[in-house]
């Protein structure tokens, strides 16, 4: 890749295919992995994977839409996803914190801290370490290192997927979008009860989401690829697809589209925040059709399900969409955080023909 003045006018993905070429791991390395997948890996008997997830004020979050100690929450689910998207179990968080001096904001962090805490109780997750600094108010920021260990099986990259591989996810998509919405206030709150309703659990995905990590360690035996859908199914599965060499077909009408999302923004906007809308931080696995059974029975033994949607096909094919028998090329978009936002309360998202949108976190 060409020298560059401005790395964020790369996008993200070209941006960190330029930092592997620049900083590709030498010889006698301890990683085993580096850059390109949901985390690193440390090579040893057991492998370690390792993981960064970061927030800032203004760009992926505002107090006006969360309260701190559901942002502690977020913070941890968040790092944990990437741990199990490797197929693996987490072993300990390490938090970096920039926070804002003061009597209000004391009582922010306090609340803060309960909710993260409260979050990696429930996890089992010992806080290791850390660093800790003053920030100015309105820059408030934090970041959450997770290091796991990897299940019998894992860990699972993005790379393992096969031509013929099953394409299959975790559980609804788009409530979380519909949520940002709500919170940004781009959507208008419904005032019948079913709507209520669907609002607070759209709420509640964008506000407060879970890791999946009850079903790595199934998918860690049954699934050759897998990644989280953080940045939306339309960029994170031609991520897998190509990281794996693979084109790829999804059926458009075996998409789990979110009740809430259906109910808040009718079918064609939330088939739309299905694809585009990420932030449901459900899984993405592919899985050799011999295994389906298995993987199905294991998932579910979990309490999950696996909702498949495509397939792998041969390379050189690139993604397409599959509604009612007709080919249309992928739609891919989602979070780009090298996109401008368009506003202060719209991080930018990128579509399938490069364009800027209004976007989320």
């Amino acid at each position: 890749m060409p020298a560059m003045r401005d790395p964020f006018q790369l996008g993200e993905d070209r941006f960190l295919a330029w930092l592997a070429s620049r900083f590709r791991a030498r010889g006698g390395s301890a990683f085993s992995l580096g850059i390109g997948d949901d985390a690193a890996v440390l090579a040893g008997r057991p492998a370690r994977v390792v993981t960064v997830d970061q927030m800032l004020e203004g760009r992926h979050f505002r107090f006006r839409w969360i309260v701190p100690r559901a942002l502690g929450r977020r913070a941890v689910e968040r790092a944990l996803s990437d741990i199990a998207a490797m197929g693996a179990r987490p072993e300990g968080v390490l938090l970096a914190l920039s926070w804002p001096r003061g009597g209000e904001w004391g009582r922010k962090a306090r609340a803060l801290f309960e909710g993260l805490g409260g979050a990696l109780d429930r996890r089992g997750v010992p806080l290791v370490g850390g660093d800790t600094t003053r920030a100015r108010v309105g820059h408030a920021a934090l970041a959450v290192v997770a290091v796991g260990r990897p299940w019998p099986g894992g860990p699972v990259l993005r790379s393992g997927g096969r031509p013929g591989d099953l394409l299959a996810v975790t559980g609804p998509l788009g409530a979380a979008a519909a949520g940002h919405l709500l919170c940004s206030g781009r959507l208008a709150p419904p005032g019948d009860r079913a709507g209520r309703r669907a609002a607070g659990a759209a709420l509640r995905a964008f506000r407060e989401p879970t890791a999946r990590l009850e079903l790595a360690r199934p998918l860690a035996r049954h699934a050759r690829a897998l990644i989280d859908l953080s940045d939306g199914l339309g960029l994170d599965l031609p991520r897998l697809a190509a990281a794996s060499g693979c084109g790829f077909e999804v059926e458009a009408e075996r998409i789990p589209v979110a009740p809430a999302a259906r109910r808040l923004l009718g079918e064609r906007r939330a088939f739309r925040a299905a694809i585009a809308g990420g932030e449901d931080y459900e899984l993405l696995a592919a899985i050799p059709p011999d295994r389906l059974p298995a993987a199905e029975r294991a998932v579910a033994r979990a309490g999950g399900a696996l909702h498949v949607v495509g397939r792998l096909t041969a390379p050189g094919g690139g993604g397409r969409l599959v509604r009612r028998g007709a080919f249309a090329p992928w739609p891919a978009g989602g979070w780009d955080p090298f996109r401008p936002p368009l506003d202060a309360g719209r991080p930018g998202r990128v579509d399938r023909a490069g364009r800027r949108r209004s976007g989320r976190r």
